[in-house]
């Protein structure tokens, strides 16, 4: 599997010079647009209709998605689904790779620091948590008794979720 984090923009120029001004190195310059800090894939996306999200993908998420239809909606998409998990984040999930080798490093090396993952609040812990262990992440620390749970995906993805108003 593999991990973009996707951000809509209104202007690509500025934001490929925001994202390079914090260190980031620039993947591919147009369709799709990527930047990394060595460990975050982040897609840059002008298209006016673009959500941010979290795009997955790997060959077939047939299985994935018909455990993730019992717990909530998934709507069909031209390249496979889109679903929002329990913290209202968009998931797409992808049939296929991106076209591209994204190949994370050791460390990050933006001027922001070591890439962690994505820090999510959400109501209730542990079906979020329900929600990423069907897409492979296995948790790494902390649970729901916690207040958050740290969850990893062998891609090198992250996820942590947290209780509301955490952060």
């Amino acid at each position: 599997m593999h991990a973009l984090i996707q951000t809509p923009c209104p202007s690509l120029e500025e934001s490929l010079s925001f994202y390079t001004q914090l260190g980031f190195k620039v993947i591919s310059k147009e369709n799709p647009t990527i930047v990394s800090d060595g460990k975050a894939f982040i897609e840059i996306n002008p298209d006016r209709f673009a959500r941010a999200g979290l795009k997955l993908y790997q060959d077939s998420w047939k299985e994935e998605i018909a455990k993730l239809k019992t717990l909530l909606p998934v709507l069909e998409t031209e390249k496979g689904s889109l679903f929002a998990d329990r913290s209202g984040v968009w998931i797409y999930l992808i049939e296929g790779d991106p076209g591209l080798e994204l190949k994370a490093e050791e460390n990050s090396f933006s001027h922001l620091g070591n890439f962690a993952g994505l820090s999510l609040e959400t109501i209730d812990i542990g079906a979020a948590a329900e929600v990423y262990e069907i897409l492979g992440f296995t948790k790494t620390m902390g649970g729901p008794e916690q207040g958050w749970a740290a969850y990893q995906h062998t891609s090198g993805i992250g996820v942590s979720l947290m209780k509301p108003n955490a952060c």
